[in-house]
């Protein structure tokens, strides 16, 4: 016998709990519940204060640290099978956002920006890592993903968000870089390769999705 109880705070998680005693005895279940809510309200407070208030996505004080922490565990030597790798990190840039801004107020463009970290957040599956870099900017880690398969999911997140219609009823599209995940090249070489990658799209009509290095 056993018992289940879930508990949902002001997040996109659920957090649930199975009890299974050995020996069948009296629980207190409702006793039992209020501990484990309080649990969740705990770890959505510490979770919190890495995660940005607008989007929901991780903000750009978690992008500092978990890359940090991928990168050193990248370079770890493999003893045993790995559940999990990163394998390509990419960063995109809402095209013109500070026209949006200039020209339909900033409670317009942070709808967009909502409306963008819900797109990247039902796009992307649930251990990828998504954040808001800062601005109009956000980056990605697509775990477990080859540079092709990656390139395609990205291409269909740029598609639907070039599709989507929104507050301002004028199309909003998005730039996109991307390199494979190389923890030799460090974090702030990660970013200089999808920076260059970004540069190129920007420079060649923007609504693209450019790999690193360039071809």
């Amino acid at each position: 016998l056993g018992w289940y109880c879930a508990y949902k705070p002001c997040s996109r998680r659920q957090y649930a709990m199975f009890y299974a005693p050995r020996k069948q005895r009296l629980i207190d279940e409702e006793y039992v519940q209020l501990l484990f809510s309080v649990y969740c309200h705990q770890f959505t407070g510490i979770e919190g204060i890495y995660r940005d208030s607008l989007t929901g996505l991780y903000n750009r004080r978690a992008f500092d640290q978990r890359m940090q922490s991928l990168v050193e565990y990248s370079r770890q030597p493999v003893r045993r099978s790995r559940l999990s790798q990163p394998a390509v990190f990419a960063m995109l840039d809402i095209d013109h956002f500070k026209r949006i801004n200039d020209r339909h107020g900033h409670v317009i463009g942070d709808e967009i920006l909502a409306e963008i970290a819900q797109m990247m957040a039902e796009s992307f599956r649930e251990y990828d890592l998504l954040f808001r870099y800062g601005g109009e900017e956000f980056a990605l880690v697509l775990m477990d993903m080859d540079e092709t398969l990656s390139h395609q999911a990205l291409e269909r997140f740029r598609q639907r968000v070039e599709d989507s219609d929104f507050p301002h009823h004028e199309p909003v599209t998005v730039s996109i870089g991307f390199c494979r995940f190389d923890a030799d090249a460090g974090v702030q070489g990660l970013i200089e390769r999808d920076d260059q990658a970004l540069y190129s799209v920007k420079h060649n009509g923007r609504n693209r999705v450019q790999r690193f290095p360039l071809s």
